[in-house]
């Protein structure tokens, strides 16, 4: 919010809450709280000092749903329902040329001294803040911890150097959209858009990385599926060399680990080396294998049928996410109403790899 929008908030502000009484305070979030002033239509104080969005106006709110939104009170408003129980608000002014609005109320003791308090809205970016003050302007007590002159609790209040202080969003779309009404109707509106923007792409931003790792889960497992076949090798590679072990068993030579035997699958019948335990015999070497080439027989079937579901699976899921981002691009919020489980593509639970 600029100076020129808290200066038209301001003059609304004032002719609103000048004369009430305040009642009850909800605070909705860290940063954001809503005061009643027994308005009239529902209508509550909203104050944010979100670095990223300080603001204040009025909303119409419904009272279950503030106290439904309502989160434990911190010490600042606790304090300040104690010392401003019962307070009158006085007038609203804005600082000149700070994006700083006063509350100035009156609150009667229990004796019945008058006291006067303020309730100051810094609106100023990172050092937004909201401060309670006395008579003299002295900080009693403020909703986040400030550093800096005129900050502090104990001093008498100043605005923030501007050094410190953020440039505000141009807001001459909403005042020119105010001037045939209420600007805080139409701030409300505003960020509310904003707010239901924000939580939208939010969904889309959790949903798409869970997808995204859904996916990711099942393109490592194919990855990890064709090592694990790999790993086994050919299983008629390994049946071909145990023929021909078993084929040369009377002929062939050894060289350390090396048996030198001739390929009588090649037409050309050239002599070849196979690899093998100096410790076995060629028999020995020709049964391993066998059994190589039967586990790696069955590894390949177990493996491709393996491969086959993850592949399913994965088609499914990056499906799934095609429909994610169609409802991305048209802002379409009936997807996040679908049953989370219809979000899910069906797929075989107890994915494994077949390890050896």
């Amino acid at each position: 919010m600029n100076n020129a929008t808290l200066e038209k908030i301001c003059s609304e502000l004032g002719t609103a809450l000048a004369g009430k009484r305040l009642g009850r305070i909800f605070p909705l979030s860290r940063f954001e709280t809503a005061v009643d002033f027994r308005l009239h239509d529902s209508l509550f104080l909203f104050i944010s000092i979100e670095p990223s969005r300080p603001r204040i106006y009025l909303v119409k709110r419904r009272l279950k749903d503030l106290e439904r939104r309502s989160v434990n009170p911190s010490p600042f408003l606790l304090y300040a329902r104690k010392r401003l129980s019962g307070a009158i608000v006085r007038s609203v002014t804005k600082f000149p040329s700070e994006r700083v609005l006063r509350i100035s109320l009156s609150a009667e003791t229990e004796t019945g001294e008058i006291n006067d308090f303020s309730l100051i809205a810094q609106l100023t970016g990172r050092s937004s803040n909201i401060f309670l003050v006395d008579a003299k302007d002295l900080i009693l007590e403020s909703m986040r911890p400030n550093t800096g002159p005129g900050q502090v609790s104990g001093e008498r209040y100043l605005p923030p150097p501007a050094r410190t202080r953020e440039e505000s969003a141009n807001d001459d779309d909403l005042l020119a959209a105010s001037e045939s009404g209420s600007l805080s109707e139409a701030l409300d509106h505003y960020y509310l858009e904003q707010e239901a923007n924000r939580q939208f792409l939010s969904r889309v931003a959790a949903a798409r990385a869970k997808l995204n790792a859904e996916i990711t889960k099942r393109k490592t497992l194919l990855r990890k599926l064709n090592e694990d076949l790999e790993h086994h090798g050919d299983a008629e590679k390994w049946k071909r060399t145990g023929d021909l072990l078993l084929a040369n068993a009377a002929t062939a030579t050894r060289d350390g680990d090396k048996i030198f035997v001739t390929d009588f699958f090649d037409e050309r019948q050239p002599e070849i080396a196979v690899e093998a335990d100096e410790n076995l015999s060629i028999t020995e070497a020709a049964e391993k294998c066998f059994k190589r080439y039967t586990k790696a027989r069955n590894a390949a079937s177990e493996i491709a049928k393996r491969k086959e579901t993850v592949q399913k699976e994965l088609e499914r899921w990056e499906h799934e996410r095609e429909r994610l981002e169609r409802a991305a691009e048209e802002r379409d919020e009936q997807y996040f109403a679908e049953p989370e489980e219809k979000q899910k593509p069906a797929v075989q639970r107890g994915t494994k790899f077949y390890l050896i």
